[in-house]
């Protein structure tokens, strides 16, 4: 009888205890810029480019994506020219403050890598908790960026950079998450509560037995 006990009370805490995780919601509107077929401007997206008009090419492009069909791209001419300066692609969205979230995104790049006319600048902008991290581009095909910031009410993934000579700045597939949460299913707590009840009631028939035995 006290392994059958063990036995109830060991299956109704597994019940007790089962849960599923809640399904992730992208907070990120048109995460692969799939809505348009131009940057002017790009929809539910902030951009702000403050080179000279003709030095950089801000495109939605399609064939080639990382995820779906299509996905930004900014190339750069072969000389400078005055006005060049940072550029901005921005979304900003509403979160739960204290929340743990993920930001995931992915880049490609083609250009110079090391010296005069390399990389200057990628950073992710407007996450108070995340601060401004620079990134480096990657040197081949699509590359997966992540990091982990606490919500604070309302953020803004940001993403600034200032190009080289002669290179192309691919983004695509961005996402804003909240870490999985496991909550309980919905029959959990009936079903812990039967079992709780099933042995109680073994735990009475028993002393019951016992007495009469007596």
């Amino acid at each position: 009888m006290k392994l059958s006990l063990a036995a109830i009370a060991a299956a109704a805490v597994l019940v007790g205890s089962a849960g599923t995780a809640s399904a992730s919601i992208n907070l990120i509107l048109n995460p692969s810029f799939e809505s348009d077929t131009n940057v002017d401007p790009i929809t539910d997206w902030n951009t702000n480019f403050s080179n000279a008009e003709g030095f950089d090419v801000h495109s939605i492009q399609t064939g080639g994506a990382e995820d779906g069909s299509s996905f930004y791209s900014a190339t750069t001419g072969p000389a400078p020219v005055p006005g060049y300066g940072e550029n901005v692609v921005s979304q900003t969205f509403s979160d739960t403050p204290g929340q743990e979230y993920t930001l995931s995104f992915w880049l490609e790049y083609s250009g110079p890598t090391t010296g005069t006319g390399g990389p200057d600048q990628f950073a992710i902008t407007g996450i108070d908790s995340l601060g401004s991290p620079t990134i480096s581009l990657p040197d081949e095909g699509w590359t997966n960026y992540t990091d982990t910031f606490t919500g604070s009410g309302s953020d803004t993934a940001g993403f600034s950079y200032i190009l080289p000579l002669s290179s192309t700045l691919s983004l695509d597939n961005v996402s804003v998450t909240a870490d999985e949460v496991t909550t309980p299913e919905p029959g959990t707590p009936v079903t812990l509560a039967l079992g709780l009840l099933s042995i109680g009631g073994l735990m009475v028939v028993r002393r019951r037995k016992r007495e009469i035995t007596l």
